[in-house]
């Protein structure tokens, strides 16, 4: 056996030191070897060395360019780092030399959804899973771009793979059975529908821990810190020049990016996505103590200077002309009440949704791993969405009146050129009809609800729930007074 293969398998075995002990020697030796610089920037790439492991596949495609799986691995590399147009066009690579690549291509399916490619995403998966129809990876990321129907030939394919499933990482075992969920609801069979999102998420329980208790002592601490009265006590600040930030926050699955599609359609409206700079600033602010106490003791120059942090960051994501960008990010409820103090200048839409559909919504979708761990169990997403809309009615009494604008999905669905003329008035921006024609607009949209916004607006999902209805008990016994 070559002595890479031997380092390779060593890698297979999570024995990255010794893989990489053998590699460094191989390449001493032999520093012409391209698989030996490829198979060392796969254990770079493990070991988190994102930087040393491009070094290592971008020589190995020095040495040999015609090199597919070269290029396939330096795709997962750029990938992982979110640099998503490169990652294509590596992919593009592998496939030009080596057309029949099932994983090639539905990881550049995966890259071309995240960046607004749909039609094309889907046709590159579609490939993958007719190359290899049993690639549940590729079953997984077009789950989210199409509806299944009676007969489609994925069907059978996709459950074939429950026989596989004891010898998958748990990762996959919980994607199969999101995907399954999808397809069973598609195809109306709701309560096995039911039966494989529940057994998708206790599996992602497991994996993703969720502490409860903090999150109710920051939300207790908040409403005792900042009351009406403080706030009336702070002295008005004039809003900083520049593009004027949106914030558009809620429960995740509430219609955000729905709401943020419409307004990025808007002339001079740039929508930026889901942004972390808020909680960044807030977090940095707050140095390690309590972010309550240390907001609550800032002067008027701290926070005006914190402001300007975010602002900064803000324009590195803003094209030149943009007068308002958007910051999709909901969980900036939870500071919601702090954004005026920052950012006098900023506006603050609430996307608000019945709970029953938001959460359900939530239920059903596998979010990024690490993420939304409050959204694995149903019990705890109910008694979550009560905590959030307590915590928006407290901002919502503490500020002015003016300074947040509620908007309702289901009146947005019913009304969409009225709600939308409310909105753009509540920003200080003249009508663009264009805002009617979002689905037509082609920018890219990296969440769960990326296939929905390049749809013409629908009404299917608006009560939703009702055909889950005898499942969703431990749900409706925390939200049922919310409604």
């Amino acid at each position: 056996m070559q002595a890479w293969s031997v380092a390779g398998a060593l890698a297979a075995e999570g024995r990255y030191g010794e893989a990489e002990a053998l590699l460094r020697a191989v390449l001493q030796a032999r520093p012409a070897l391209a698989e030996a610089h490829s198979d060392l920037g796969l254990v770079q790439q493990r070991l988190g060395r994102l930087d040393q492991a491009e070094a290592c596949y971008r020589r190995a495609l020095q040495l040999e360019p015609a090199l597919p799986a070269v290029h396939y691995n330096l795709g997962t590399l750029l990938r992982q780092q979110e640099r998503l147009e490169e990652a294509i066009l590596a992919f593009r690579q592998a496939l030009a030399l080596r057309p029949d690549y099932p994983q090639a291509l539905n990881n550049l399916g995966n890259c071309l959804r995240r960046t607004g490619a749909l039609a094309e995403a889907r046709e590159a998966l579609e490939k993958a899973l007719a190359l290899q129809p049993g690639l549940l990876e590729a079953h997984y990321n077009l789950a989210a771009l199409k509806t299944y129907r009676e007969g489609d030939p994925q069907i059978p394919a996709l459950l074939g793979l429950e026989r596989r499933l004891a010898g998958l990482p748990e990762l996959s075992r919980i994607r199969y059975w999101f995907t399954r969920g999808k397809m069973l609801e598609d195809t109306r069979q709701f309560d096995q529908a039911f039966a494989a999102y529940q057994a998708g998420n206790a599996l992602e329980k497991r994996r993703t821990p969720w502490d409860e208790a903090a999150e109710i002592r920051l939300h207790e601490a908040l409403r005792a810190r900042f009351t009406r009265a403080w706030f009336a006590s702070r002295p008005p600040l004039p809003p900083e020049p520049g593009p004027i930030p949106v914030f558009i926050v809620g429960m995740p699955r509430s219609g955000t990016s729905l709401l943020e599609q419409v307004l990025a359609s808007c002339a001079g409206v740039h929508g930026a996505g889901e942004l972390p700079f808020l909680g960044e600033v807030l977090r940095e602010a707050a140095g390690g103590s309590p972010l309550p106490d240390a907001l609550a003791s800032a002067t008027p120059e701290d926070l005006r200077a914190l402001g300007r942090r975010y602002l900064d960051r803000l324009r590195q994501v803003a094209p030149a002309g943009a007068t308002h960008v958007t910051d999709k990010m909901p969980g900036n409820f939870v500071h919601a009440g702090l954004i005026p103090l920052l950012l006098p200048g900023a506006r603050i839409i609430h996307a608000m949704r019945d709970p029953m559909d938001s959460c359900l919504s939530c239920f059903t979708r596998h979010f990024q791993e690490g993420h939304l761990g409050y959204t694995y169990d149903l019990a705890l997403l109910g008694r979550t969405y009560v905590r959030y809309i307590t915590m928006m009615g407290h901002w919502q009494d503490a500020l002015p009146p003016d300074r947040i604008l509620d908007v309702r999905y289901e009146a947005l669905v019913e009304d969409l050129e009225g709600q939308t003329r409310r909105l753009l008035a509540y920003l200080g921006l003249a009508w663009d009809p264009a805002c009617l024609a979002f689905h037509e607009n082609r920018r890219a949209v990296r969440t769960a609800s990326a296939a929905q916004v390049q749809r013409p607006l629908y009404r299917s999902s608006v009560a939703r729930w009702k055909a889950f209805e005898g499942h969703l008990g431990p749900l409706m016994e925390q939200v049922g007074d919310y409604r």
